[in-house]
């Protein structure tokens, strides 16, 4: 890496972390308004892809489907990475193999 490279890939990680740290840590309360947003966002949004490209009507019901797929998808990759970095830290600790990570989601390890 190169020192701006290299500082941009620390910044990157900070701000996964702040944000994994924030959404693994939802109540239900928290994750159902956030998929009960993402749902109406991605009805609105499906709708207008529906008038626009298809006039079949069933944009709304998928795009709505769609956004409450991404929220928890997302909810549940924050948590998987979290419970990874733990059981990183203390294969480390004890001097243990790192275990291997998730093979969904984004990982830079």
């Amino acid at each position: 890496f190169s020192f701006g490279r290299r500082q941009n890939h620390m910044r990157h990680i900070g701000n996964r972390e702040a944000f994994d740290a924030h959404v693994a840590h939802m109540s239900d309360d928290e994750l159902r308004a956030a998929t009960g947003a993402a749902a109406v966002f991605g009805g609105i949004l499906g709708s207008l892809l529906d008038i626009r490209l298809w006039a079949r009507e069933k944009g709304g019901r998928v795009g709505s489907e769609a956004g409450v797929g991404l929220v928890k998808n997302v909810h549940v990759q924050s948590r998987d990475r979290i419970a990874y970095e733990e059981r990183k830290r203390v294969a480390m600790e004890r001097g243990e193999p790192i275990p291997e990570p998730p093979k969904h989601g984004s990982w830079i390890v």
